[in-house]
């Protein structure tokens, strides 16, 4: 098994990002990492939606996860969302500092459109002391072809690196 570089991109002061034509029939599962996500402009909690095969972003109510916002201020709590227009937790930079934060993802068979698209996510949260560890399930058997992160509110410099995984 091994990793695969299918893309890097970077932007500077967006308050979006979107990655398309990242997944194909030449990789089953891939993993994605924002390695850079900071100097917001203002407080941001973000969100990702899929991008369908002909490159639109999916915006209906079929986005399903869970996931546990793990704090070192405060007690942990716990995050659902049943049929959602995106999925959550995905960064949360405050504008009060410049520290980004970093995300870790796994996506699951995208390209099969006889499957629902499944993801796992974690990462640390910039600014605030604390960690999110989420997954999630889209809800409509469709090709995936890629991705877009959204910041909410304001804007971010972000930086993300997507790689297929090579079975044996």
């Amino acid at each position: 098994m091994g990793l695969e570089i299918i893309k890097k991109v970077s932007s500077t002061g967006v308050s979006s990002l979107s990655v398309s034509d990242i997944f194909s029939s030449t990789y089953d599962d891939y993993l994605i990492q924002q390695t850079v996500y900071d100097n917001a402009s203002a407080n941001n909690d973000g969100t990702m939606r899929l991008l369908d095969s002909g490159g639109s972003e999916i915006n209906a109510a079929e986005y399903y996860y869970a996931g546990e916002d793990t704090r070192t201020y405060n007690s942990f709590t716990e995050s659902t969302g049943v049929a959602q227009t995106s999925f959550a937790g995905f960064g949360y930079q405050d504008a009060s500092t410049t520290t980004g934060v970093g995300l870790t993802m796994y996506v699951f068979k995208p390209y099969d459109s006889s499957l629902f698209t499944k993801c796992l996510w974690q990462g640390q949260v910039g600014g605030s002391g604390q960690a999110r560890w989420y997954a999630g399930s889209h809800k409509s058997a469709e090709t995936i072809t890629g991705l877009k992160f959204d910041t909410g509110s304001g804007t971010i410099n972000i930086d993300c690196i997507v790689y297929g995984i090579k079975g044996t």
